[in-house]
């Protein structure tokens, strides 16, 4: 007799395997151990959602950042637009010495000021950070950063179009 757990990891199983043969999933096959259960399908999951396609089409950019900066003190570029298939503004830095801290501040489709997030302290070079999620297509934005540290120039790449 099958119970209602086991249909749905069966139909679970068999949407993966049907991701897997469209070549949507890009997870080698020993990574799926279907007996298993659900948790090896989660991570699965997991794996394949690791890659943002949007951070194929970055725009890298360099900036200077002055000493003493602070949320009262920062660099601001911009405009920038949101690409239409990307829905998240991310950043990563590619070059830094000292910690830089960076928001996105999003123009409302309403009109009206700027709206910022919140200041996110940037990982190390390479690490992509959402700055803003759930963002609509050809929303104007610009980014604010300012380094923890001494002056420096610094790298980074952001989703946009």
């Amino acid at each position: 007799m099958t119970t209602p757990s086991s249909r749905s990891r069966g139909r679970l199983a068999v949407g993966v395997l049907l991701l897997a043969a469209l070549g949507l999933l890009a997870v080698p096959a020993t990574t799926l151990d279907l007996s298993a259960g659900v948790p090896s399908l989660a991570r699965a999951a997991v794996i394949a959602a690791s890659k943002n396609p949007c951070h194929d089409s970055a725009v890298p950019r360099g900036l200077e950042l002055p000493a003493g900066g602070s949320e009262n003190a920062y660099v601001v570029t911009g405009p920038n637009y949101t690409a239409r298939v990307c829905s998240d503004v991310t950043l990563r830095l590619t070059t830094a010495t000292y910690p830089v801290v960076a928001r996105a501040c999003l123009q409302p489709s309403r009109g009206g000021p700027m709206q910022c997030g919140a200041w996110t302290p940037l990982g190390e070079p390479g690490e992509w950070e959402e700055l803003a999620v759930d963002v609509l297509g050809d929303t104007k934005w610009q980014l604010q950063m300012y380094s923890e540290g001494g002056a420096q120039s610094v790298g980074v790449e952001y989703t946009s179009a």
